[in-house]
């Protein structure tokens, strides 16, 4: 268990993060996901591949949240990953759809 000082000296320190900081960490945190889809991709089986899109999917959310929509979209667009608006849905190769609630239905 995490001492409770320690959990607030965390919490403290990712307010105090500059917005430019937590970009580039949301950004960068999209692009390794899309980088280990892309290279695990043959090894993973459907829910491998559909818990991964999930996760690129979130990646994405926080960099639109965080103002790197922009930056994201780019990184998107080279991996050959399409986004669908309005409906806010990831269209990955070989995958299903994510939407941006995350609910199947």
């Amino acid at each position: 268990m995490v001492p409770m000082e320690t959990k607030r000296s965390d919490e403290i320190q990712i307010l105090e993060t500059e917005p430019e900081q937590l970009k580039n960490v949301y950004v960068g945190r999209m692009e390794r996901l899309l980088r280990l889809r892309g290279e695990h991709e043959a090894e993973l089986n459907g829910q491998g591949l559909r818990l991964l899109d999930r996760a690129i999917f979130a990646a994405y959310c926080a960099c639109r949240e965080s103002g790197a929509e922009d930056r994201a979209r780019i990184i998107l667009r080279e991996a050959n990953v399409t986004l669908q608006e309005p409906a806010g849905q990831l269209e990955l190769p070989h995958t299903e759809r994510l939407s941006r609630t995350g609910t199947d239905g």
